[in-house]
């Protein structure tokens, strides 16, 4: 578990991929380099429509890494779209990079660019990408919406010898997971596509399953990361409804005791802390740090706890009033057969 000063009461967690497990990241680069290598073997060329900030610059480098390794033959690789800026941002700021990406700017070395990997000159008539040679296209926006991507997408998308390969997450209604919706639609029926502008495209092209390279954790790492922090209340956001639904599940199976919520764009929820399990009674009940020290067992609450959170569970959050609070504070210096105090916390004793 992490070594928290103190259990949240709250935490804002994205679910992306909350209903999914990723498959080795390891082999998802290896199948990307070998199928784009394959493609362009027979004479096609490949668009991979990716994020500017992050997955673009992942993605440059594998490609790079495995023709430099000698796994693949050296084809050209064009890049364009905002990708071109970002890249030369990265370049620029090389003390934030990882050291052996440090060591190569320090060197001289361009990170991304090589003899073979270069960016589309200013000049160059994207129009006309249908009668290029054989080679790849890294290029944004990763959904398809809008950018050079899309663009390129609608010349190389009619031709069965070329390739789309999607590498990222597709939000519902974007052109990206239309097309992705499309490579279950089995001939003879047509396969059409709309992009982004309106305009409908034939789809020939292949494409294949997505290339798992997500940054985004799965449905098993963010249960854990909930199992770890233990917060009172999860809130899931930044995810489809099957993702949240089937992760909130997975949560309240493996983390007893969270309040899990899902919710909706717009709602507002107000964060009640403890209900009060006091009901009524007076102020100085016997059993009160009993009841307090039950109820912290049973919900699985590992601490510490600030007297104040302690009268909270008690009195409710609503209710407590300073006096209330120090009373407490009190109480729990007087009998330590329930919570431990570490100067201003209080820990609850283990089980004899």
């Amino acid at each position: 578990m992490l070594n928290l000063p103190h259990q949240p009461d709250v935490m804002v967690m994205e679910s992306t991929y909350g209903n999914r497990r990723h498959t080795d990241r390891a082999a998802e680069e290896k199948r990307l380099v070998s199928e784009v290598a394959e493609v362009i073997e027979a004479g096609g060329k490949v668009l991979i429509p990716v994020f500017a900030i992050g997955r673009s610059q992942e993605v440059i480098l594998i490609l790079k890494d495995a023709m430099q390794r000698g796994e693949i033959r050296e084809f050209p690789v064009w890049v364009d779209g905002m990708v071109q800026d970002i890249n030369d941002i990265y370049s620029r700021f090389a003390d934030e990079l990882l050291p052996s990406l440090k060591d190569k700017v320090e060197s001289g070395e361009d990170i991304f660019y090589s003899d073979v990997i270069k960016p589309v000159p200013k000049s160059t008539d994207r129009n006309s990408v249908s009668s290029w040679d054989p080679c790849c296209i890294v290029a944004s926006s990763g959904m398809l919406i809008g950018g050079r991507s899309s663009g390129y997408a609608k010349h190389l998308a009619g031709d069965p010898k070329n390739m789309i390969a999607i590498t990222g997450y597709q939000s519902e209604e974007t052109p990206g997971r239309a097309l992705e919706g499309l490579t279950k639609v089995e001939e003879p029926i047509e396969r059409v596509w709309t992009l982004d502008n309106g305009t409908s495209v034939p789809v020939k092209c292949q494409v294949p399953k997505r290339y798992s390279l997500s940054a985004h954790a799965d449905k098993d790492q963010l249960t854990e990361l909930v199992k770890e922090v233990q917060p009172r209340q999860p809130f899931l956001v930044h995810g489809g409804r099957e993702a949240r639904k089937e992760l909130a599940a997975s949560v309240c199976r493996q983390v007893p005791g969270v309040e899990v919520k899902r919710p909706e764009n717009g709602s507002t929820h107000t964060v009640k802390k403890w209900p009060g399990i006091a009901e009524g009674r007076r102020l100085r009940s016997d059993r009160m740090l009993a009841e307090v020290f039950s109820f912290v067992q049973e919900k699985g609450l590992k601490g510490p706890f600030h007297a104040s959170e302690l009268a909270e569970i008690w009195f409710s959050t609503a209710a407590t009033t300073l006096i209330e609070v120090n009373f407490f504070r009190w109480s729990l210096s007087l009998d330590y057969q329930f919570f431990v105090r570490d100067r201003h916390l209080f820990h609850p004793r283990r089980p004899a």
